[in-house]
């Protein structure tokens, strides 16, 4: 492991005031509605559309329960998901959130990870 980010890094956490409702466009959601290698492209007019027309589809929803944003493949960290909130649904969120900050050293998945039976060590400074 990098020993930059063992002393250096954070894992930052936000607790919002309430539970969010998010629409699922994961990978096979956005399969099948045909749009998955748009959303994994880096074309950032097609992007800047959806996001459009995805913030008119939840305004045609009922307040109570309109989504607060969406989760969808990310295009950074393949295999992971990245998160939307509507700027609109941020100024009643803001207030209620609270986060918390754990030195990476310090949390449970950097203890995880050391214990991986899969981890070996980094090779000498020497190349040997």
């Amino acid at each position: 492991m990098d020993p930059f980010a063992l002393q250096n890094g954070v894992i930052a956490e936000l607790r919002f005031p309430r539970p969010l409702r998010l629409w699922n466009l994961n990978g096979s959601v956005a399969s099948r509605l045909g749009i998955y290698d748009n959303l994994s492209s880096p074309d950032y007019e097609w992007c800047q559309w959806f996001g459009y027309y995805v913030d008119v589809a939840m305004q045609s929803v009922e307040e109570t329960v309109r989504p607060d944003g969406f989760i969808y493949p990310s295009r950074r960290h393949r295999g992971h998901t990245a998160v939307v909130l509507s700027s609109r649904v941020l100024p009643a969120l803001r207030d209620g959130v609270t986060r918390s900050e754990t030195p990476f050293a310090e949390h449970p998945d950097f203890e995880r990870l050391v214990k991986d039976r899969l981890r070996v060590a980094p090779p000498a400074a020497n190349g040997s």
